[in-house]
C-alpha cells in the first residue's frame, strides 16, 4: 500500500512550509487555472489509489476470493481507471 499523505493542502495548515494556495496532490489550483479550460474537475489520483488499495486489502481479509470492480460510469477518465487498476481493481463497463 502506498504511504498516506494529504490530498489537499490548505494555506492555513501548520506544515513546516505552509502552501500559499490550495493545492491538490501538490499542484496549485492557480497553476491549473492557467493551464486548463474552465470549468474543470480536479481529482486527487493519490486519494483514488489509496482508497481503492484500502478497499481491496480490507475486503480481501474477509473474503479470500473477492474481486473489486470499479464502476467506469462513475468516472471514465483514463488516469482514474489506471489508478484503480494499479490498486488491484477490475473495471465494470456495463451495468444493468
Amino acid at each position: 500500500m502506498s504511504s498516506t499523505r494529504p490530498f489537499m493542502e490548505w494555506p492555513t495548515q501548520n506544515f513546516p512550509h505552509p502552501p500559499t494556495e490550495l493545492r491538490v496532490d501538490g499542484v496549485g489550483l492557480a497553476q491549473l487555472r492557467k493551464e486548463l479550460a474552465l470549468p474543470a474537475f480536479v481529482t486527487s489520483l493519490n486519494a483514488v489509489r489509496q482508497r481503492a488499495e484500502t478497499y481491496v486489502s480490507e475486503l480481501g481479509k474477509h473474503f479470500k476470493k473477492s474481486k473489486v470492480y470499479y464502476a467506469m460510469k462513475a468516472n471514465a477518465a483514463t488516469a482514474v481507471l489506471r489508478e484503480v487498476s494499479v490498486a488491484g481493481c477490475g473495471v465494470d463497463i456495463v451495468s444493468i
